[in-house]
């Protein structure tokens, strides 16, 4: 990958990160500009032990998908590939064996393990670089102990447990200096479908997007919903400023 930024200095911008922005960068998913926010720009980018160890995991698990879809490209059988322990997957972890398995079924099977191959390596390579090398691009930063009355709130905000407890964390280094800039690309549980959902007022007239908020009367955006979550347990000084990678770079 390309090249490292120098030393950092006390006046740079701080920006905490989930473990969705670290996947897009170690898998070089360019149209979501990773490597431009995390090699080029002069932020400082943190994390908490908590986007580590969920990195390390989803990592453990890609690894596994990969080993076992190898038979099924030597038997040119990739369209039939299940994963074994089914229930030890995540919905996020369904959707890359579904989105791989469609892009290793249209290739001749010399290249589709090529694919694979290619694929662990980029995630060693990706792991290494953005916590093991000796100017990292990501700096570990440690937070207070959880609240637990926090992480109730908004674990019924956000449907996974691992993004719940990820903002749990940015809160407190937001307590404890930070700037509050969030970055995700996480559009199902942390980021508003679209600019304007974001920018919706509560006089919108436009529907929610989900049947329940429809329902309930509830058409705030998901950002929205998780600073309300945070309010109820501190106050509006502790809100996330929540970003795309996109509206980030655009913005600062």
């Amino acid at each position: 990958m390309s090249k490292r930024k120098n030393n950092h200095s006390n006046d740079q911008l701080e920006v905490f990160t989930d473990t969705s922005v670290l996947f897009n960068f170690a898998l070089d998913v360019q149209q979501h500009r990773a490597d431009e926010l995390l090699v080029h720009h002069e932020c400082i980018v943190v994390a908490s032990d908590t986007v580590k160890r969920e990195f390390e995991g989803v990592m453990e698990r890609r690894q596994r998908i990969h080993t076992q879809l190898l038979p099924y490209i030597k038997r040119n059988e990739v369209q039939h590939f299940e994963p074994e322990n089914p229930d030890s997957l995540t919905p996020n972890d369904w959707g890359y064996v579904q989105d791989f398995r469609d892009t290793l079924s249209e290739l001749k099977p010399a290249e589709a393990a090529h694919r694979v191959q290619e694929r662990n390596r980029q995630l060693k390579q990706g792991y290494r670089e953005i916590f093991e090398f000796d100017s990292p691009y990501v700096i570990l930063v440690q937070v207070p102990s959880r609240d637990a009355s926090l992480l109730g709130n908004l674990s019924g905000i956000v449907q996974n447990d691992a993004d719940a407890r990820i903002l749990c964390d940015a809160v407190e280094w937001r307590r404890d200096g930070g700037s509050g800039l969030f970055l995700t690309s996480d559009t199902g549980d942390m980021l508003a479908d679209t600019a304007e959902d974001e920018n919706e007022s509560e006089e919108s007239s436009e529907l929610p997007d989900s049947f329940v908020s429809f329902l309930s009367g509830d058409s705030r955006s998901l950002p929205q919903k998780i600073n309300d979550a945070i309010q109820r347990r501190y106050d509006e000084c502790c809100y996330l400023d929540i970003h795309s990678i996109d509206s980030f770079l655009d913005q600062y």
